[in-house]
């Protein structure tokens, strides 16, 4: 079984014509036929059939090329890894996080602080997107590292679960990097910096944005019944930036985690009046990981 042989099947389950894969491979159509035909006599089975002008897969074709997806994948992600260990002698450590954690844990502090840290051992890659998604491409080897948000009281400080990649249970562990309570973003100009002490009641007068985020709305709900008190946002951002520029621009107030970095000057935070939710960001990695002492600096590193 080769890595050609297998991005081959690969490709013919995206361009499903022989020519198109011979082209995209820099080969002849010969060239891919008769590994084709070298793939149905290794594997003992018809993997593939002709019709309307276009190869299709068998069913032992569909579930071959099941598993060749997975070899290319992770062919490709340890090709991309030995060129950057060669190249700088360093690991590369890939970081995966969602837009709310992403600008709440890499501040302006946190870069001041890790840029006298990080050794000549490993360069750090931070990839965004949604925890599921992320996740994901964890168990399957792709990301290192995934840290994501949750609201509420923790089950522990570390702890340990199954999670389920393509028909297989892999053990996941989590652990809490920080908890950062939630705060009031508003320009240093607004009314409300002129309260004393300002209450639930105060903050319902003005107009809110609210960050569209799972773990954030969940907490805002927390805090809402505690002080009794709902919110009708004007406007819903997936994007904290989005939600900074609205309040830059004068179109509300919003929730955000305390440690949020205003990218404009002119914007100030005020404590939730009441107790705070819970809000935490948490790192997990996969069991099987390749290098568990890396991943144990690097969780070291990025805790505050």
């Amino acid at each position: 079984m080769s890595i050609l042989r297998m991005r081959i099947i690969v490709l013919i389950g995206k361009l499903k014509k022989v020519t198109a894969v011979a082209e995209a491979l820099n080969m002849k159509q010969p060239t891919v036929s008769f590994h084709l035909k070298k793939l149905e006599e290794e594997w003992g089975a018809k993997l593939f059939e002709l019709k309307a002008g276009k190869v299709l897969f068998t069913e032992a074709g569909r579930l071959l090329h099941y598993y060749a997806q997975q070899i290319v994948s992770s062919s490709d992600e340890a090709e991309r890894r030995m060129q950057e260990l060669n190249t700088t002698s360093r690991n590369r450590l890939v970081i995966g996080c969602p837009d709310v954690v992403s600008q709440t844990l890499f501040d302006r502090r946190w870069f001041e602080e890790t840029s006298a840290n990080l050794t000549k051992e490993f360069a750090i890659a931070v990839q965004t997107g949604e925890p599921g998604y992320l996740m994901e491409r964890m168990l399957a080897g792709e990301i290192d590292l995934v840290l994501s948000a949750k609201a509420g009281l923790l089950k522990g400080q570390a702890y340990t679960e199954e999670m389920e990649y393509r028909g297989k249970l892999l053990v996941v562990h989590s652990e809490q990097l920080v908890q950062i309570p939630l705060s009031l973003l508003l320009p240093a100009t607004h009314p409300l910096m002129g309260v004393e002490s300002v209450r639930p009641s105060d903050i319902a007068h003005y107009p809110a944005i609210a960050l569209g985020e799972p773990s954030i709305q969940a907490a805002v709900a927390q805090w809402e019944a505690d002080v009794q008190l709902s919110l009708r946002p004007i406007m819903e951002l997936d994007q904290t930036s989005l939600v900074i520029k609205a309040v830059v621009e004068g179109m509300g107030i919003a929730i955000v985690p305390e440690r949020i970095t205003a990218q404009e000057s002119g914007l100030v935070t005020l404590p939730l009046p009441g107790d705070a939710p819970p809000w935490s960001i948490i790192a997990s990695w996969g069991h099987h990981h390749w290098n568990p002492p890396l991943l144990r600096k690097a969780i070291d590193l990025l805790k505050p």
